[in-house]
């Protein structure tokens, strides 16, 4: 498999919120309607067309065309639960994700489930430690809008 891969984070808006009449199920890369998951997946998208993954509060680490419904667990939830580590370390087994470098735009509570289900292995953050403003801002700078 590829040796770089790219993981980001869900979002807490969903499009089942402004659009009720959506499916009760649809692809996760649609799901999220916030501003921050757009431009993260934007960013994807652009550098890692074929290699992106979101990583979601409820279903774990999932591809785009995942279908998923509507959920309203929070980062908190996650932050330190075992079992959902567990669930996710098992899930980069059967995608087989083996990569050597992880490019990632999540916040704190998401990077650090994702450094300890892949530990040794190379995490970039190119918005590491900042607000959702500022991400948005640096991330309009590096897909170039």
């Amino acid at each position: 498999m590829s040796d770089k891969i790219c993981i980001i984070s869900c979002g807490m808006k969903k499009i089942w919120k402004s659009i009720p009449t959506s499916p009760k199920h649809i692809e996760a890369q649609y799901a999220y309607t916030g501003p921050l998951f757009s431009k993260t997946k934007a960013f994807a998208e652009r550098f890692f067309p074929m290699r992106w993954y979101i990583l979601s509060d409820k279903y774990g680490v999932i591809a785009p065309k995942t279908f998923i419904s509507d959920y309203n667990t929070s980062p908190a939830e996650v932050k330190k639960d075992l079992n959902f580590l567990n669930l996710v370390k098992k899930q980069t087994l059967e995608l087989k994700l083996t990569p050597h470098t992880i490019y990632t735009t999540c916040g704190k509570i998401h990077e650090d489930i994702i450094m300890a289900t892949f530990p040794g292995v190379d995490i970039k953050n190119p918005v590491r430690g900042l607000s959702q403003g500022m991400r948005l801002q640096k991330l309009n700078k590096i897909i170039g809008v």
